[in-house]
């Protein structure tokens, strides 16, 4: 990665964020903060953003998780958003603005194929919901995957953000953000954020001889390490961190005096100055090679197949077949814009439920747009060919207004040549 710029400008204070906000400089802010709070006094913080020219998941949750920390302390944090108005643009979308002055930013709703916006959970419930949403727009963004790495990855998701509520003792919970960044290599960025109490005191709290949070860190990372082994396995970060290595990417884990990095080269853990409030996971995962995934995830010396939500909330008891309810769909019927994710999710199921029939139905819904049906039935029609459309594809409760559409979406593919 090419060497980017950041600076920490301060102001009374207000914190000026120069350059590229990167996860390796917000121990920096973190140190600022606490200047401004327990040497100058300050029961208030401004966080100035207008000169940041990129900000990341990684840099910015952990700050959220602290902003939260100040928030339960009466500091109250306020903040300005970036002059570029693209990154202004995703300061909004992926809710950074509204966790960290909630009062000025209403909650985004913002589903693109790119990002999801970062997801706050409290509890379990909250967790669920958040891991299946996320996964949801992995299989709405992501084509042509692996089931088994999918499941894997769910798998870690869910384990890394479990860790948050068993383990982090954060009064605010946790958050977590999906970015798929390189739809090419079918690569996506997972990051997990809390302001607890960090791993490395819940390590040195559970085991015996260990005398640095650098070494707190990769015993947490060892396969099963757990701090209550008649409760948890002690798996989700040594799972998530070889599902990361293994699928081409990276795996950090920052907190206290310390971060842990890896990638198939090795595990390296770096003794820090200051310390990070919380505990900070971010995974960089690619698609590319299918099984990657799904072979990383192995415990004592057995490969783990886990429950995904395809088999939870799409396929049949009988696997024959997978429903999809479009009334469920909420980027809506109207646009082709809003097709083209339900388009390479219809995709994905027909690949990966292996003979299943995937029913598409349309109860509740009693019109949608001409382009939302040639970018859903069209395309499928041409991709996958009269013979693996018909015997894949199967509408349900359509109106007559709405299989009319599809009708002749699929008809005027029909007289295009196949890819």
């Amino acid at each position: 990665m090419a060497k980017t710029y950041f600076n920490l400008d301060r102001v009374d204070n207000r914190l000026r964020f120069l350059g590229d906000f990167r996860s390796g400089d917000v121990r920096r802010v973190f140190a600022a903060t606490h200047q401004l709070v327990n040497n100058k006094g300050y029961s208030d913080i401004h966080l100035d953003f207008s000169q940041c020219n990129s900000a990341f998941s990684s840099a910015l949750l952990p700050l959220i998780c602290q902003v939260d920390n100040f928030r339960s302390n009466r500091i109250d944090c306020t903040v300005s958003l970036p002059s570029d108005e693209k990154l202004k643009k995703m300061f909004l979308n992926a809710n950074w603005a509204h966790f960290i002055e909630p009062r000025s930013f209403p909650l985004s709703t913002s589903k693109t194929f790119r990002q999801i916006p970062a997801i706050r959970y409290r509890d379990s419930t909250e967790q669920n919901d958040a891991v299946t949403a996320i996964m949801e727009r992995v299989l709405s963004g992501i084509s042509q995957f692996d089931r088994g790495d999918f499941a894997a990855l769910e798998w870690a998701l869910a384990e890394v953000t479990d860790n948050v509520l068993n383990h982090s003792n954060s009064k605010d919970g946790g958050y977590v953000q999906l970015t798929i960044f390189d739809a090419r290599t079918r690569a996506v960025e997972l990051t997990v954020a809390d302001g607890g109490v960090g791993v490395h005191q819940t390590i040195r709290d559970a085991f015996n001889g260990i005398t640095s949070d650098s070494d707190a860190l990769m015993t947490a990372v060892k396969e099963g390490v757990t701090r209550n082994k008649t409760k948890y396995q002690g798996n989700g970060l040594y799972g998530s961190l070889e599902i990361s290595r293994q699928g081409s990417g990276s795996f950090s884990l920052a907190s206290g005096h310390s971060t842990l990095k890896a990638t198939f080269d090795g595990v390296t853990c770096i003794a820090e100055s200051i310390p990070f409030t919380g505990t900070a996971v971010d995974m960089q995962v690619s698609f590319r090679e299918p099984g990657q995934l799904a072979r990383a995830l192995s415990f004592n010396g057995k490969v783990h197949s886990p429950l995904d939500i395809i088999e939870s909330r799409y396929e049949s008891d009988d696997l024959q077949r997978a429903h999809v309810p479009i009334r469920d769909h909420k980027e809506g019927v109207r646009s082709r814009k809003a097709a083209a994710p339900l388009y390479i999710r219809l995709l994905n199921l027909v690949n990966v439920c292996a003979g299943a029939e995937v029913v598409i139905d349309f109860s509740g819904v009693s019109v949608i747009s001409s382009s939302f049906a040639d970018e859903v039935f069209g395309k499928l029609f041409k991709t996958l060919g009269p013979m693996t459309f018909m015997r894949s594809i199967k509408i349900a409760n359509a109106t007559p207004t709405v299989q009319t559409l599809i009708d002749r979406a699929i008809i005027q593919r029909m007289s295009e040549p196949r890819e």
